[in-house]
Formats: C-alpha cells, sequence, structure tokens
C-alpha cells in the first residue's frame, strides 16, 4: 500500500554538492544507456503497475491506457504514488526513466515527477516538476521529502494541463532531470555523503497541497539500465555462493567374527 506523505522542504546544503544550472554537471555523451536491458509499461494491464485505493487519501487506477495517480490531500501538503515492485520488472540502481505526464485535475501548484531507486518502505529519490512550470530533486525515507534541489523555474516546462516528457537519470551519486527534451537541473552527491545506494524499483507520484484533489496522468513509461563511464551497473542484488571444502570421507569395516566375539566377551 502506498499512503501519502507529508512533505518537508530541508536544504542539505552543509553536506551535500548542489550543481543545478544551465548545463548539466554530466553530459549525456558520458551516459552510456543500454537497451537491451529495458522494460517498458504501456498501461494497457491492470496488473502492469501498481493499483490500489486508499481511502479519502486517494488512489492508483489504470484508465484507457493512462496511469491515474490521484492525490486527495485531506490533510495537509501530501503525495501519493505507486511503484514497479508489484511485478517482475528488474530493480537496477543506475537507470534512465522516460514518461509522459499531464495533471487532469487539481490547481497547477502541484507536484508530480518519477522515483528511482524505491523499496518497499518508499525511500528512494524523487525527480519532480509542477504545472506551474517549476522543478525540483529530493530524497525520500518513506516518510518525508529532503529537497536536494529546491523548486526553480523553467521554461521548457509545459504549464497547466499540458504534457511533459520526463526524461530523468539516476547514475551513483548523480541525479539529472530532463523535460521535453531540454535539461532543467541536476544534483551531485559528495561521495561521502551518498545516501540511497541501493538497487530498488521505479515510482510515479502526484501531491499537492492541503485540500486540492490532485490527478495525473502517466503513460508509455521506458525504463534502462544506464551507467557512467563504462562503470557496471548491477540488475538485482547478487545472490551469494559459499563452496563448502569436499571433507574426507571415513569407510567403517564390517563387523567381523573376531570383533564380534571380542564384544560378546566384554559383555560376559
Amino acid at each position: 500500500m502506498r499512503y501519502p506523505l507529508m512533505i518537508l522542504v530541508i536544504l542539505l546544503a552543509v553536506i551535500l554538492v548542489a550543481c543545478g544550472g544551465d548545463d548539466p554537471e554530466v553530459s549525456e555523451d558520458e551516459i552510456e544507456v543500454d537497451d537491451s536491458q529495458s522494460f517498458s509499461v504501456d498501461f494497457e494491464s491492470e496488473d502492469s503497475f501498481e493499483t490500489g485505493s486508499f481511502g479519502n487519501e486517494g488512489e492508483l487506477t489504470i484508465t484507457s491506457g493512462e496511469y491515474i495517480v490521484t492525490s486527495n490531500n485531506p490533510s495537509g501538503n501530501t503525495y501519493l504514488w505507486g511503484d514497479s515492485l508489484t511485478g517482475d520488472n528488474p530493480q537496477w540502481k543506475n537507470v534512465e526513466i522516460e514518461v509522459e505526464a499531464h495533471a487532469t485535475a487539481g490547481s497547477d501548484d502541484n507536484w508530480y515527477g518519477v522515483l528511482c531507486r524505491v523499496n518497499e518502505q518508499g525511500a528512494g529519490y524523487a525527480l519532480l516538476l509542477s504545472s506551474d512550470g517549476y522543478w525540483g530533486i529530493a530524497r525520500t525515507d518513506g516518510d518525508s521529502l529532503f529537497f536536494l534541489e529546491n523548486w526553480s523555474q523553467s521554461e521548457a516546462i509545459n504549464q497547466g494541463n499540458e504534457t511533459n516528457e520526463i526524461r530523468a537519470f539516476c547514475l551513483d551519486n548523480y541525479l539529472a532531470l530532463y523535460v521535453n527534451g531540454d535539461f532543467v537541473g541536476d544534483h551531485e552527491h559528495d561521495e561521502e555523503n551518498r545516501q540511497i545506494d541501493q538497487v530498488g524499483g521505479v515510482g510515479l507520484l502526484a501531491g499537492g497541497t492541503e485540500g486540492d484533489v490532485v490527478s495525473v496522468a502517466f503513460d508509455n513509461l521506458m525504463v534502462r539500465s544506464a551507467a557512467l563511464e563504462d562503470a557496471p551497473n548491477t540488475p538485482a542484488p547478487p545472490t551469494a555462493t559459499i563452496e563448502l571444502e569436499q571433507l574426507p570421507t571415513l569407510e567403517l569395516a564390517p563387523l567381523g567374527e573376531e570383533t564380534a566375539e571380542a564384544t560378546d566377551t566384554e559383555n560376559e
């Protein structure tokens, strides 16, 4: 189940290195995307992604070939998300995520986007945008969002209910967000303060302010394994194998007559 969570905006400038700007810290030429390790979701099947109803908090549905995230936000600034962990989809640490999204209900003061490296507790990274033209990058621990790159405006983002093509990279300690083909922002952790270095799934999320019922439709999700400069990627935690040393066997001789007589003598 995926419950809405309170939003906490916390700038971690002391221990993190921010690098939002006009040019990406890592160029696309330095990123290798592996098309042979990928999966796509067109949301034509009910079991292609997580769905469910969460009472007055919201719901996750698949309707007319789109994945609809509806967050009712009854008690504060919250969001709702669904993830790929329920199916047989592979899990990676380093990925490229592409998806189309547009708001279908609620005000423009919303937020929606993708999650990477997400686990069953909801911990992972969120790459976000809003219908009023802003973007942000955050870490979530399953209870709150901690913004690594606070909300900044970008002309690349289509506003209102127009569709945005989201492209996100999660590569080791580097996170980057592209919208409608244009780079909008990125973030790079200090190596000593990397916070989420795990294999995980992909998530789609939407949220808004208190009392604002927000719905966002997602379509044509594509996830590919990716890597920086020939660095290896891990599709799943490796299974540990232990080779046991072959122990010598002790062959026992059959009980002969002499042994039997000795035994009978001892028992007299």
